[in-house]
């Protein structure tokens, strides 16, 4: 048995991460990394009765940038949560990292409306290989125990929804995207929720929204609006172009191969963009999503005071871009520096951590 330094509880070896000057175990590392994960949505003030303004500025404060996708997402949530308005299912695009699946799921808990998050990735035809479609409706009814309001009010968020195009069957039927387009344009489903009890389920009500990497799309849009060229010598008109224009079309969608009747169940289209330089400074140092103010605190705790350079800072997005992991990238590097930088100050009891380049780049 090894003694945790930070709980003061005897662990078995495995379940402990030994150093010269003591120990700590992983529920302790686990804590640790939830509440600074946690941070950014813990605020006490959270409530469903923001106007639309009022949430912008509390979204700005968690979520650097995504002007168009905030704005998209925010107005849906008051139409449906204020107005009582029909839902208008949105269709996010973005590579990794660039916050797609975070502002959902943010917006979703600060206006406390219930948030269930399901990968495409694992769905099949008939759930031999994966999971079954339908299979997110029992989920949800069992996570939400059987209440109708709860599941009716819910937002489903599936990610990676643009992995549903390999699943063609032989005949050419992509049975995935049929099977979700009964789902998402509101079908019936009666599911067990116990050995005893069977609730029926209505998804016309819920708000679903979908997101996807959708690798190649950009080259569609291109070809959409580049002019041809003619045969022949003469001047080409200059293409103008306008932020309509530029943007994600439903027969840009349709061309990469998602079948109409699905594309058309999401009358919002939305681009996210790539993060620049700016975004991810804005990330660590503004953003209560940034997991340096909850370390800080921590430290703090201990009479330790926490400094990170601008050279540190500089050479974390670096890194980050470099690994193309996006914002995660530099939250899980921070995180594991961290956790390594407060095991080792039980020991010593330092007064002050400076968190260098040096220190970064043997790391």
């Amino acid at each position: 048995m090894v003694l945790c330094t930070f709980c003061g509880q005897e662990k078995k070896l495995k379940d402990c991460i030994e150093g010269q000057t003591g120990s700590i175990c992983r529920s302790c590392l686990e804590i640790v990394t939830e509440m600074a994960e946690e941070t950014a949505v813990t605020d006490s003030t959270a409530k469903s009765d923001w106007t639309p303004l009022e949430l912008k500025v509390k979204i700005d404060e968690i979520v650097i940038g995504q002007e168009e996708a905030k704005k998209q997402l925010i107005m849906e949530f008051h139409k449906r949560y204020h107005l009582n308005m029909p839902r208008s299912n949105v269709f996010f695009l973005g590579n990794s990292g660039v916050g797609k699946t975070f502002l959902v799921r943010t917006l979703a808990k600060l206006i406390e409306a219930p948030f269930y998050e399901f990968d495409a990735t694992t769905f099949s035809e008939t759930g031999y290989k994966g999971r079954d479609v339908e299979g997110i409706i029992e989920e949800i009814a069992m996570q939400a125990k059987g209440d109708l309001d709860k599941i009716e009010r819910a937002i489903v968020f599936i990610d990676e929804i643009d992995k549903v195009l390999t699943t063609t069957n032989s005949d050419g039927v992509n049975k995935v995207q049929h099977s979700l387009l009964k789902l998402i344009e509101g079908s019936t489903y009666t599911v067990d929720i116990s050995r005893k009890e069977r609730v029926t389920i209505d998804t016309s009500n819920i708000q679903f929204i979908v997101a996807g990497a959708c690798i190649g799309i950009d080259a569609i849009k291109k070809e959409r609006i580049t002019p041809s060229r003619g045969i022949g010598f003469s001047q080409q008109t200059p293409t103008v172009l306008t932020n309509e224009s530029s943007k994600i079309t439903a027969k840009d969608l349709i061309k990469f191969g998602f079948i109409p009747e699905f594309v058309g169940r999401f009358p919002i289209i939305v681009q996210l963009k790539d993060l620049e330089e700016s975004d991810y400074r804005d990330i660590l140092l503004k953003s209560k999503q940034s997991v340096i103010p909850s370390y800080t605190e921590l430290f703090q705790g201990n009479d330790i005071e926490l400094v990170i350079p601008e050279e540190t800072i500089a050479w974390l997005i670096q890194k980050t871009k470099e690994d193309g992991l996006g914002v995660r990238g530099v939250q899980n590097t921070l995180i594991q520096r961290f956790n390594t930088l407060m095991y080792d100050s039980f020991g010593d009891k330092p007064k002050k951590i400076v968190l260098n380049e040096l220190e970064q780049k043997n790391y």
